[in-house]
């Protein structure tokens, strides 16, 4: 199958290149403060050029998806209203005001509070960026350390997911019928109850034996 591919072209020497160039852009961003997000705008952007890009706008803007970029960035605005505070006053409110003794019971009801406030955050990032500050610092209230809900919480979030707006992965497929919303949903269904007791049941002897459990 790989002989009758051919030899590599040159546009495909091209996107090689652009690749690795994002590759370098995103591994060093630490060091050069420059955003993931801009990072890949601009080589977006240099691969749409004459000469050194592979593709034209016009192929570019034709071959996006633009409802799932909308969408998407629907989503983001939705999540950053956890910069206000939002997500804090929220977890409070949802929250029993008396948990149970038990952390193995506590990490359980908070799995499914991570599933769904997942819902209503949107995306898997934004999710993550909004929940994982707040859980950890109410984590030793529940006798777990912050390590072990930081695991938790990212598990439940990457896990379960009940409709497309949820993963941007799950987005692209819709938009291009690889399945329907349908098939997300129930197996959204049966996840949402198996990853609270994997994680929060099953997982807990590990958690015991590495010292989580305050």
């Amino acid at each position: 199958m790989r002989k009758e591919l051919g030899k590599v072209k040159g546009v495909e020497w091209k996107a090689i290149v652009w690749f690795l160039i994002a590759i370098a852009f995103w591994a060093t961003g630490g060091k050069t403060h420059i955003g993931a997000g801009f990072a890949t705008l601009l080589i977006v952007g240099m691969m749409c050029l004459p000469k050194i890009g592979m593709i034209s706008f016009k192929e570019f803007a034709d071959s996006i998806s633009w409802p799932t970029v909308f969408m998407i960035m629907g989503v983001l605005a939705f999540g950053a209203m956890g910069s206000t505070g939002f997500t804090s006053w929220l977890v409070e409110k949802i929250l029993p005001s008396t948990l149970p003794s038990s952390p193995m019971v506590c990490l359980l009801i908070i799995c499914f509070l991570i599933e769904i406030l997942h819902i209503a955050l949107g995306s898997i990032g934004t999710s993550m960026a909004l929940l994982v500050p707040v859980l950890v610092g109410i984590a030793p209230s529940v006798g777990v350390s912050g390590e072990c809900m930081a695991i938790v919480t990212y598990m439940c979030i990457i896990f379960q997911a009940f409709f497309p707006y949820q993963n941007v992965a799950f987005v692209a497929g819709l938009s291009y019928d690889l399945w329907e919303e349908k098939d997300l949903l129930k197996t959204g269904t049966v996840l949402f109850f198996l990853v609270p007791i994997l994680f929060a049941v099953v997982m807990f002897p590990f958690y015991n034996m590495m010292g989580w459990i305050l």
